[in-house]
Formats: C-alpha cells, sequence, structure tokens
C-alpha cells in the first residue's frame, strides 16, 4: 500500500465529518462578508446578493416587498444546504465529545 492509498482510504473518512461540519459554517460567513462586498465592489455586475438587495433603490418610497422577497430568495440556498447537511453537521461537531 502506498502512502496516497492509506491516506485515501484512512485519513479522508476519518476527517469528513470534520469537513460536513465546517463547511456549511464557511459557507455562511463567507455569504456574509456585507462589509467588504459593499466597500470593494463598485460595479453592478460584480455586487453579491447582499449588496445588490441593500442597494435596491426606491424612486419615491421604500420597496418592502421586493427587498423581502429578493432576501427570501437569497437566504434559501443556505437553508437548503443546511438541510441537506444537517446530520452530518450535528455529527461532525459532536465526534469530539466522545468518552
Amino acid at each position: 500500500m502506498g502512502y496516497l492509498r492509506i491516506f485515501v482510504t484512512v485519513a479522508i473518512p476519518l476527517s469528513w465529518p470534520g469537513f460536513v461540519a465546517t463547511g456549511p459554517i464557511v459557507f455562511i460567513f463567507s455569504w456574509n462578508e456585507f462589509p467588504f462586498a459593499l466597500v470593494r465592489m463598485t460595479q453592478n455586475a460584480t455586487r453579491t446578493a447582499p449588496v445588490g438587495i441593500s442597494l435596491y433603490p426606491g424612486e419615491y418610497a421604500f420597496p418592502w416587498e421586493t427587498i423581502s422577497t429578493a432576501s427570501v430568495i437569497a437566504i434559501l440556498p443556505i437553508l437548503a444546504i443546511a438541510a441537506i447537511f444537517q446530520r452530518q453537521v450535528v455529527g461532525g461537531l459532536t465526534a469530539g465529545a466522545g468518552k
């Protein structure tokens, strides 16, 4: 057995709960980089969804319905990822809490 095969068959399966537990958390943290994206992304084509929603213009009034709808649509991918990986996230977070 080579070192690569040992790594693939032993180390990766043992670290899989940690990868799954930290993956959604890192995704949510990177999704919420609002201040950085607000300052650095100046063109409309490069803005992230939260920045684009916050800068949505209203002509005479603040368009609450449109902004609420866009916010719900922007949150749906995060909710889907959390629902799909819920069991793995809980298992990864409690993996080190053994006897």
